[in-house]
């Protein structure tokens, strides 16, 4: 009789498939135990490495690695925000060995940015199996760089972003490690395409895990989250939390960072776990911080157009505009800002507009129907270049009656020059940290967030875009002079008086600023109330 195989691929830390193990007593108690108590499976069975020793140690949890352990438990949705190296993922990785171990007919997907991320991921979990008692052990199936199936049916695959994996599959637990650096595009793509094979079982959980980078996807998803507008549970680990972390040890890594306003703004992103932007940006990540990300109710025009708020009866909107040539690929984007004119010293963000494929002689037909949908709001086109030709569109042949004409110009449209868009960041940064506009859209917040200082002078940082923050800086310029407002006023839109003077009590408020002065201080403006 032919011997049965004890070891895969003759591997001694590897259980081949269908090896009958002649269990103890006390071995079938454990595995009863540990397969309702984690913490005790953790705690006497699972061993790390540690890198300064270079030695595998016992498993030793943080306070916090409880209280997470409990989340996961309680919750099938789950966004963790951590600090640099704090044991996030090397607790989770335990806990979803653990869950193959002792679950039948699971299929868990680890997720990381790279595929090579993803098979280091992957190795890390194979190294807590082989260190396992060999009673412990799932006889295994499949053992390879990209997955593990074990004979009780469970499979635990790797995956990247990019790739097209296991999708098919039903997934019981996914698994997003570092999800804030994944590319905007890719992130869309896969969890667009990956998130039905999720929601196909009630019983499936999904865990995403990061320290944040910038204002993205992932900052949505956790304001969202933080805010109860949303299934995830937020779970946040603070620097503190982490044993031997204490304030010499804060000063010592700040140094080592580059010290300063360097060192200190890299630990607040990797330590503090706050969402920082580019250095230098024009509002700062504390302003940005605050706002927060709303529920996009509805998109259209082929997800170009977001919706965060629907229009209402007797409210005035604005619709600002920058155009942008339509040649799509990495090029500028169209863009169309929407505001709600809400109390006499704020304006809301209600609906975002963003797309660059869209032919500039297409674009004057979207801001007409942007503008009728939102009550006939004002019209504000930057006039420069392909705005010029929008502009004619949109008044002589779509005969929208409420774009904005200067008297100044004798035009309509604004015409933006260096000093105007100089006007215009200035009282941007004043608007957006003294809360004048609320801004809801998490991609207009995330180009505010690298919205930087380039020579004399604010765009967009290498490789990010600023065609959502132009049209603030535009909304800004305008609001900053009370004879724009008296423009719009003063012109006949065939709209009854009583709605002019509501036009004119809600808005004068914000005019009256500058009054033609094109030398503007930004450190002086953030400073002044300029609505007394």
């Amino acid at each position: 009789m032919m011997e049965q195989r004890k070891y895969y691929n003759n591997d001694i830390k590897i259980k081949q498939a269908g090896y009958s193990h002649k269990y103890t007593k006390d071995e079938i108690m454990e595995m009863v135990r540990c397969s309702t108590d984690f913490i005790y499976f953790c705690l006497k069975y699972i061993k790390i490495v540690d890198q300064d020793k270079a030695q595998l140690i016992p498993f030793d949890f943080y306070d916090y690695q409880k209280r997470l352990y409990d989340t996961y438990n309680s919750s099938n949705r789950v966004i963790v925000l951590a600090p640099r190296q704090s044991g996030k993922s090397v607790f989770t990785i335990a806990y979803l060995l653990w869950y193959a171990t002792f679950n039948e007919l699971k299929n868990i997907v680890l997720v990381a940015n790279k595929e090579k991320t993803a098979k280091k991921t992957l190795k890390k979990l194979k190294e807590m199996y082989k260190n396992l008692p060999f009673f412990m052990k799932q006889g295994v199936v499949e053992w390879n760089q990209m997955n593990i199936s074990f004979e009780n049916g469970s499979n635990i695959y790797a995956e990247s972003t990019s790739s097209s994996g296991n999708r098919g599959d039903s997934v019981s637990i996914l698994y997003i490690d570092e999800a804030a650096i994944i590319s905007p595009n890719l992130w869309e793509e896969f969890y667009t395409s990956v998130y039905p094979t999720v929601a196909a079982i009630k019983s499936a959980k999904i865990i995403l895990s990061s320290t944040p980078k910038g204002f993205n996807f992932f900052y949505n998803m956790w304001n969202l989250a933080k805010n109860g507008q949303s299934d995830f549970t937020p779970f946040r680990v603070y620097w503190n939390e982490i044993p031997g972390r204490d304030e010499r040890y804060r000063e010592k890594v700040i140094n080592e960072l580059g010290g300063g306003s360097r060192g200190l703004r890299k630990w607040k992103q990797e330590y503090e776990c706050s969402f920082v932007g580019s250095g230098g940006s024009l509002i700062e990540s504390d302003c940005l911080e605050k706002l927060n990300a709303g529920i996009i109710l509805e998109s259209r025009y082929d997800d170009s157009f977001r919706i965060y708020e629907y229009p209402i009866e007797n409210k005035n909107y604005i619709v600002v505009c920058d155009v942008g040539e339509g040649n799509g690929g990495n090029g500028d984007y169209s863009t169309v800002q929407v505001f709600k004119i809400k109390t006499k010293e704020q304006l809301e963000q209600v609906a975002v507009y963003k797309n660059n494929e869209v032919k500039t002689n297409e674009f004057n037909l979207v801001i007409k129907l942007i503008g009728e949908y939102y009550n006939n709001a004002l019209a504000i086109v930057e006039s420069n270049t392909f705005g010029r030709e929008i502009l004619n569109r949109l008044v002589f042949d779509d005969s929208y009656d409420n774009v904005y004409y200067s008297y100044i110009a004798d035009d309509y449209g604004i015409r933006m020059t260096k000093s105007s868009k100089s006007i215009g960041n200035s009282f941007l940064k004043t608007n957006i940290e003294k809360q004048r506009f609320l801004v809801q859209d998490y991609e207009t917040i995330n180009e505010l967030s690298t919205y930087v200082k380039i020579r004399d002078s604010y765009g967009a940082d290498k490789g990010q875009h600023d065609d959502l923050v132009t049209p603030l800086v535009i909304l800004s310029y305008f609001l900053s002079d009370k004879r724009n407002i008296e423009d719009w006023i003063n012109t006949d839109f065939s709209n009854e008086s009583a709605n002019l003077k509501r036009i004119e009590e809600e808005l004068l408020p914000f005019g009256f600023i500058c009054n033609g002065n094109t030398q503007v201080n930004i450190k002086e403006v953030a400073e002044t109330n300029y609505y007394e």
